[in-house]
């Protein structure tokens, strides 16, 4: 959604160590349990992330670029802890979509609530 927007990568990572620092400086530092699964491999062993400071954040990214309710869909999209990232019904249910579903659409939505 955000490269959609503006034409520029959210995450312009140039290997998958620049990545994640990337995704870091937007979203700020890795859950703890992310985190607890970078160290573990193998490959990162040691590896330490530079201390961030505030995020960017979404919001400071897309402000005036995006309205209200795809801010809010593209961060409950990209919220790195698991248990709180929006669910594909719950995209799906989303207010951004308002006006946009079909019946099938919205008999899906129904048939998880």
């Amino acid at each position: 959604m955000g490269e959609i927007t503006d034409g520029d990568p959210l995450f312009p990572g140039e290997s998958e160590i620049d990545q994640l620092f990337c995704i870091q400086k937007v979203l700020g530092k890795l859950p703890s349990s992310l985190q607890d699964k970078f160290d573990e491999n193998p490959r990162f062993v040691g590896f330490k992330f530079p201390e961030l400071g505030k995020p960017e954040t979404i919001e400071k990214k897309y402000v005036g670029k995006m309205s209200s309710k795809a801010l809010s869909l593209m961060t409950g999209m990209l919220n790195m802890e698991v248990s709180s990232r929006l669910t594909a019904i719950e995209c799906l249910a989303h207010p951004y979509f308002d006006g946009m579903r079909n019946e099938e659409t919205d008999n899906l939505i129904q048939g998880y609530n």
